[in-house]
């Protein structure tokens, strides 16, 4: 084990940084069956192990029993290596008592949960519908094989009406001031639709009292983001007619950990549902909603804070369902106007999920799409931004089209298809990629859970500014790509569960803490890689990588940056005034993460006014990407091409 403790570090293998373009890997059936139906995923990436993932979805019961929600029941799966290879169990922990509608969290300290609809009793006849949701915890950190008994994550509805679509995350962003807590929202069916929302503290040792968000209308369909401040956001579908079809969009947020919301209906949509069944002819008679779901920025990019929402609704009001995103920069209170982000040969376009990646500031929005010209030929497709929702290109991410059709229809009206074809797709992203996860009827197959990983090569930040904690690093994990960068509050800890840590040729890492930076065993830096380690303050991200902390260190920082003509034609030109002599590296990339020019690395600059022009009279149109080291400082932002 090296440690640093007084003096700034650097260590040089080879500066030499290569771009690799973004990566759609083959599709993994991640936990197989031949004998069961799949459906309804959802999936999560650990924070604390960017390699460890945690998924969960629902099986067909291979015994039919007349009563629909009865013929589900809930899986598990998991990966510790980046969903190259998974593990899993056809069974939740400890064989727990459930229903449908799966969901899979992990918490800041990498707990994972299963939340899942559960019956209060095993008589079908005595609880016919789901009136509780179920919460399994795992024992062990980052071990997904081991869990406690199943606990309540809500109090229990009477028998008139029944909870339906729960949806559960966990805060765990380590900076949070409401770090762990683990927030729940559903619809209580009965009466009203009611939207009803709780929350633990203690990791559901107990939960609070029902909160009600909305009573008005139809509300189904609940998604939960938290923010970089701990800020809880909650969005459902609403509806008032006899149609089911969305009307608008309902949304709470809090502002202090879930004890108390405000509600509105920021904006009408124009849904896809047909009654309250949802099953439609012109998706081949399949189960279809219209829920939107969320997510929120919480990178050290510009936009910080921006609250995603992406939802299906009918084109022009009308038309074919295509997918559409608006974002909001103030917690809510106004938003942008609707942005189309589904293909525009897919006939239809439905069931999307988003996440947004803390460490490189890309959106990952999946859809599935009628893209042929005729018939129920389906693909899952990511629209994905690295502008922070500015614009977004669409990448087909299934190998192979599949059928969309209802699974196991039954004469026993008016039951219907007794197996749902799902309600939910899923996706997360951290540490570089995102892992996607969606139901999918190839060929000669049941319903099966498929994956695909999608790297992207963009900058990394990985970062925990708290005074009191150090940024922990753990493996397996190996990366390629330039830019990467670890901000620790008091320390950095590489490998600190003793595995594996590589950087491969073209990787470039910089470590950076107040107090310590130590390698542990399983560290290796192989040649054509970079690594530098740094003993500085760091503090809490505004956009920068790094900003400085005292009103000394003010005046030995980045006195002014300036990038002009911005939008430029041609010619573009840096202006950076220096408070002192500086080594001065700087990194040029487009949209995709490729790198455009690294003519300028590790230049000893001298004190005052430094210019470089660059010709990019070659470049297409379009927004273009830097990142500036100044000694042990560095700073992103953009420019653009007309």
């Amino acid at each position: 084990m090296k440690s640093l403790k007084t003096l700034i570090f650097c260590i040089l293998i080879q500066n030499t940084i290569m771009a690799q373009p973004l990566l759609d890997n083959p599709d993994i059936r991640i936990f197989p069956s031949t004998s069961h139906h799949q459906v309804e995923v959802s999936t999560v990436i650990s924070r604390l192990y960017p390699n460890s993932i945690l998924a969960t979805a629902i099986r067909s019961n291979l015994v039919i029993i007349p009563l629909p929600n009865r013929n589900r029941t809930n899986f598990y799966t998991y990966s510790y290596d980046g969903g190259i290879t998974w593990l899993g169990n056809n069974n939740l922990p400890n064989n727990a008592n459930n229903g449908p509608d799966p969901l899979a969290i992990i918490d800041a300290d990498g707990r994972g949960y299963l939340g899942y609809l559960r019956f209060l009793g095993d008589n079908p006849e005595d609880n016919p519908e789901p009136n509780i949701y179920g919460i399994s915890k795992a024992s062990i950190v980052n071990n997904f094989s081991i869990w406690n008994n199943q606990v309540n994550g809500c109090s229990p509805q009477i028998r008139t009406y029944f909870n339906d679509k729960p949806w559960i995350v966990a805060d765990n962003y380590r900076m949070s001031q409401y770090k762990n807590n683990i927030y729940g929202a559903w619809t209580k069916r009965g009466g009203n639709y009611e939207i009803f929302a709780n929350r633990s503290t203690n990791g559901y040792t107990s939960y609070s009292a029902d909160i009600l968000l909305s009573d008005v209308g139809k509300g189904q369909g609940t998604s939960i983001a938290t923010g970089a401040n701990g800020e809880v956001y909650i969005c459902w579908a609403k509806s008032t007619d006899v149609d089911w079809d969305a009307e608008s969009l309902g949304f709470a947020k809090s502002l202090n950990g879930g004890t108390t919301y405000t509600t509105s209906t920021p904006f009408n949509y124009d849904g896809i549902r047909v009654d309250v069944s949802g099953v439609n002819p012109i998706f081949n008679n399949t189960q279809v909603t219209d829920f939107p779901a969320i997510a929120v920025d919480r990178s050290c990019n510009s936009t910080r804070g921006r609250i995603f929402v992406v939802y299906p609704e009918k084109e022009n009001g009308n038309g074919k369902a295509i997918i559409r995103v608006r974002y909001s920069d103030n917690q809510g209170s106004t938003w942008s106007a609707a942005q189309t982000v589904s293909i525009p040969n897919g006939r239809q376009n439905w069931q999307p999920a988003i996440a947004v990646d803390e460490t490189t500031g890309a959106v990952c929005i999946i859809y599935y799409s009628l893209d042929g010209a005729s018939g129920w030929g389906t693909n899952t497709y990511m629209a994905y931004s690295t502008d922070g929702g500015t614009s977004y290109t669409n990448l087909k991410i299934s190998d192979a089209s599949h059928i969309t059709e209802i699974v196991d229809q039954v004469n026993q009206p008016p039951l219907g298809p007794l197996i749902k074809s799902g309600h939910y797709s899923a996706v997360d992203a951290y540490g570089g990629y995102a892992i996607a996860t969606w139901s999918d009827h190839r060929p000669n197959q049941k319903w099966q859970i498929y994956s695909s990983r999608v790297d992207f090569n963009l900058p990394i930040k990985f970062y925990n500014n708290l005074a009191t904690e150090d940024l922990l690093i753990n493996g397996p994990l190996a990366y390629s790509k330039p830019n990467i960068r670890y901000e620790g509050g008091r320390g950095v800890i590489i490998n600190n569960n003793n595995t594996s840590y590589t950087l491969n040729s073209g990787a470039d890492a910089v470590f950076t803490a107040p107090q310590s930076v130590e390698w542990k065993a399983g560290f290796e830096a192989k040649a054509g890689s970079s690594f530098y380690a740094y003993i500085a303050p760091v503090s809490a991200c505004n956009g920068a990588m790094r900003m400085a902390n005292t009103a000394e260190e003010e005046k030995e920082s980045i006195a002014n940056i300036q990038v002009f003509p911005n939008p430029f034609t041609s010619h573009v030109s840096f202006q950076i005034d220096l408070q002192k002599a500086s080594q001065l590296s700087i990194n040029i990339y487009d949209i995709q993460g490729k790198m455009i020019d690294v003519s300028v690395q590790n230049t000893t600059i001298n004190e005052g006014i430094y210019t470089k022009e660059f010709d990019f009279g070659h470049l297409s149109k379009g927004i273009y990407f830097y990142t500036l080291r100044i000694d042990d400082q560095v700073q992103s932002g953009k420019f653009v091409k007309m």
